[in-house]
């Protein structure tokens, strides 16, 4: 899960 807007696609992360 990364910090990022890549994080939505595959966990919620911070962006997500």
């Amino acid at each position: 899960n990364f910090p990022l807007d890549l994080g939505a696609i595959q966990a919620p992360s911070i962006n997500g």
